[in-house]
């Protein structure tokens, strides 16, 4: 019998934020079934300073609570352009 993983090709898990109702992801790390792995790190197109107040407060728990991530990367993480995103997660679904 065949173990659930056996029929997995790609674990795919998106780390962001929902801002002004709209979800926008600062991490995407992989995993194949071929054992390639790795992380990509992106900015948010939303300054930190046009937030409303309630994103603020989002913002604010999600990093401290829950996903431990700062609203806009660091530049020792290598991040990229938001709009690479589709083609990456394409590029990465054909491996």
């Amino acid at each position: 019998m065949d173990a659930p993983q056996d029929d997995l090709c790609l674990i795919l898990d998106l780390k962001g934020f929902f801002v002004h109702k709209t979800f926008y992801a600062k991490e995407l790390a992989y995993y194949t079934w071929n054992k390639d792995h790795g992380r990509h790190a992106f900015t948010i197109p939303v300054p930190y300073q046009n937030l409303r107040d309630k994103d603020i407060r989002t913002v604010t728990f999600v990093s401290r609570k829950i996903l431990g991530l700062t609203y806009q990367p660091v530049h020792a993480e290598h991040f990229q352009d938001p709009q690479i995103l589709q083609r990456l997660v394409k590029d990465i679904y054909a491996m």
